[in-house]
């Protein structure tokens, strides 16, 4: 009978804490999904740009420059992409935005003469810039859910870890 009622109470604990982290998921999913959609904008554009680039790139300096970082926004793209459906790491999401950013803006200035590519680096600097301030405001609410760690100046109670309830209780630590 005891087993049962451990076995209950574990299937419980299991569930609520699946439910939990489902709800804590579900609080973010709708900016996870806008920042995929950004990803999966940013890739199809810069692999439009990336293919206009290759067919006339060959002996200019610039549009060669343009096009490998275009390639390289592109990987970048894909990676955030893949990122926000098998990962969820914010830190890497965060660093890829960043990196995606500072090339948008080298490819701007590769491409400042070169006024038949404008639509495509406008696209893709406006949904660089949509794809910045989403996870902007991700990182905020994450930071935000997170717990907050308060430590008076001076030790209130003797620290360690403390074992047990009622009337058995082991201190580990100081």
């Amino acid at each position: 009978m005891t087993t049962i009622i451990r076995h209950t109470k574990l299937v419980l604990a299991a569930v609520l804490g699946i439910a939990a982290t489902s709800t804590a998921q579900a609080n973010h999913g709708h900016l996870y999904s806008r920042i995929d959609r950004l990803a999966v904008a940013i890739e199809e554009e810069s692999g439009q740009l990336h293919q206009e680039l290759r067919s006339v790139a060959l002996h200019d300096l610039n549009l060669r420059s343009a096009d490998r970082e275009v390639a390289d926004l592109n990987r970048l793209a894909r990676r955030l992409h893949d990122n926000i459906h098998f990962g969820r790491d914010l830190r890497s999401v965060h660093r890829d935005v960043r990196a995606m950013k500072h090339l948008v803006h080298h490819i701007e200035d590769h491409l400042r003469w070169h006024r038949h590519f404008r639509k495509h680096v406008d696209r893709i600097d406006s949904l660089a810039h949509q794809l910045h301030d989403a996870v902007d405001q991700l990182r905020d609410r994450e930071f935000a859910r997170g717990p907050v760690h308060y430590r008076p100046a001076y030790p209130t109670q003797p620290q360690g870890i403390m074992v047990g309830t009622g009337g058995f209780s082991i201190r580990i630590g100081r």
